[in-house]
């Protein structure tokens, strides 16, 4: 699988950052904010910045449920 732009896709992602359409410093003062409370009350957030995407993940969403499910079948608790 090739990860090149096109020249216009390059064009529009550079266009989202300098604009800060997708302020990067904005989700890590978010991240940094709840991070350590999600950590200890075993609950979760997510944020993927891949050269496809960039996607955040706020459950109740399919993957958490299907770790739940998964977990519960090892014999494993949720808190």
């Amino acid at each position: 699988m090739s990860q090149k732009r096109t020249e216009l896709q390059k064009e529009v992602v550079e266009a989202l950052v300098s604009s800060q359409a997708i302020n990067f410093e904005a989700v890590a003062k978010v991240f940094a904010t709840y991070g350590s409370r999600a950590a200890i009350n075993g609950d979760s957030f997510g944020a993927l910045v891949h050269w496809r995407c960039f996607d955040i993940c706020i459950p109740p969403d399919p993957w958490g449920r299907r770790a739940a499910e998964i977990e519960n079948l090892a014999g494993g608790e949720r808190g």
